[in-house]
């Protein structure tokens, strides 16, 4: 695959699942998703002890699912995720790229 194709493979793969575009250059792409990874037993408990408490962890302090994918100059891909969910994404566009 050439990089063009490579780029317009990844946009259709992660705008599909709820990702768009944060970053874009020749040879790398940043998707960040809306959706955010937050251990919920820590939502719960922090709710439990005050409203406040739970909403600030989670807007603040749970991060959203970031990928990030580079190209090299003689078309290797690498893509790697911040979170849980975004690795997976990632190592599931990695294989659709083999």
């Amino acid at each position: 695959m050439n990089k063009k194709e490579i780029v317009d493979n990844a946009i259709s793969f992660f705008t599909s699942k709820d990702y768009s575009i944060q970053t874009q250059t020749d040879s790398m792409l940043v998707f960040e998703s809306s959706k955010r990874e937050a251990n919920w037993l820590v939502v719960i408990i922090l709710c439990c002890i005050g409203i406040i408490p739970g909403i600030i962890y989670y807007f603040g302090f749970s991060p959203k699912h970031k990928v990030t994918i580079s190209i090299t100059s003689t078309g290797k891909v690498t893509a790697t995720g911040n979170t849980d969910q975004a690795k997976k994404d990632a190592g599931e566009f990695k294989e659709s790229t083999n």
